[in-house]
């Protein structure tokens, strides 16, 4: 059996995927995620959102479709309107949150999140070659 270079890297980092949750909003919203000390990623399954990272000078927009995964070590903002309050994430998933947490009223955007752990001693490895933030947009073929 033949393995293409990136699977031996996520098996050598010891790459463990853990889907999070489901983030449903409604109306106008904005949510501030603490910093990670893991690799996040998510998937925007319906509506539009900001996202915007403490520290760079320009949001992201993303898409129904677009996938982002995020590497750096900073906390962001994911929201409908930039100007808005952020709500701090922990106050949305905890209690008794069961893995969908909810914002607003209705569904007019819906993500899709999770994190990668790698192992500690080789996982900065993978770290130090990714870039900070990768976005596929679902209109890339």
């Amino acid at each position: 059996m033949t393995t293409d270079p990136f699977s031996d890297i996520l098996r050598f980092t010891n790459a463990q995927t853990v889907v999070s949750a489901v983030f449903t909003t409604g109306g106008p919203w904005a949510v501030r995620f603490p910093a990670l000390n893991y690799i996040k990623f998510f998937a925007l399954v319906k509506g539009s959102c900001w996202f915007s990272i403490d520290g760079q000078a320009q949001p992201v927009r993303i898409e129904a479709g677009d996938v982002v995964l995020f590497s750096l070590h900073r906390s962001f903002v994911l929201a409908s309107d930039l100007a808005i309050e952020p709500v701090e994430a922990q106050s949305l998933f905890t209690g008794d949150f069961s893995r969908v947490a909810k914002l607003g009223e209705g569904e007019d955007c819906i993500q899709i999140g999770g994190k990668v752990r790698l192992d500690p001693a080789s996982g900065g490895l993978l770290e130090d070659v990714l870039p900070p933030l990768i976005h596929v947009k679902a209109s890339s073929p």
